[in-house]
């Protein structure tokens, strides 16, 4: 019951895969099962309930996935329409849905994904960074939700203030903009990081589709 499949099961044993078919038989809803398993929610819908199909009551994914090991997980999506979602990794329940992301690292492009270079603004771009780096470094997910959380504090505060601000408000909004500091100096430097070895790897690439007459690189800025 995902999306327009009802019941289905495919098996994907070679590390390069082709799916073919007439459009809106739900060819990117089998990339977007699996992405939901490694992320815990869909690429393109922000509701769950968006990806049941139309008049049933739940949606269940399963899946099984080959480590570099040969050894063998498996991962149960299961999302009523009335409840909570449950994410069960070999038979385990996690508790913590940031916990599982990582687990098996997935990079998503879609043929509108050239606006991220083009067109789109700085959130969009950040958004990309953020899903990549997520999936690497546990303690950044962490950070992020912090920062994330704080600002959400923040901005109730600032909508409470009727054009003035009392001490007991300021020193409150003097206190959040500080516990943002640490886990704000930790998101820059990694997403730097992270720009710095995609420059190393773009630079080598459009070096050899250019034949060495061109130069692209990538800045970050905050």
């Amino acid at each position: 019951n995902f999306k327009n499949h009802e019941l289905v099961e495919y098996s994907f044993v070679e590390r390069f895969i082709c799916i073919t078919g007439v459009n809106g038989i739900g060819k990117t809803n089998i990339l977007d099962a699996i992405y939901y398993q490694t992320m815990t929610r869909s690429y393109f819908n922000h509701s769950d309930r968006y990806s049941i199909q139309h008049g049933k009551d739940f949606f269940r994914i399963e899946g099984e996935f080959t480590l570099d090991s040969g050894e063998s997980e498996s991962c149960v999506i299961k999302n009523p329409r009335s409840g909570k979602k449950e994410v069960i990794v070999s038979g385990a329940k996690q508790e913590k849905f940031s916990q599982h992301i990582g687990r098996w690292p997935v990079v998503f492009i879609t043929p509108g994904d050239h606006r991220l270079l083009m067109y789109e603004g700085s959130k969009e771009r950040q958004k990309f960074l953020d899903l990549c780096l997520s999936q690497i470094d546990a303690m950044y997910i962490l950070q992020l939700q912090k920062v994330q959380k704080i600002l959400k504090e923040r901005n109730a505060l600032l909508k409470q203030l009727d054009g003035s601000m009392n001490q007991s408000q300021e020193i409150l909004l003097r206190a959040l903009d500080r516990q943002m500091v640490n886990p704000s100096d930790y998101i820059y430097e990694k997403r730097k990081e992270f720009i710095e070895f995609l420059n190393s790897q773009f630079r080598n690439l459009y070096g050899r589709l250019s034949g060495e007459k061109e130069r692209m690189e990538l800045t970050y800025r905050s």
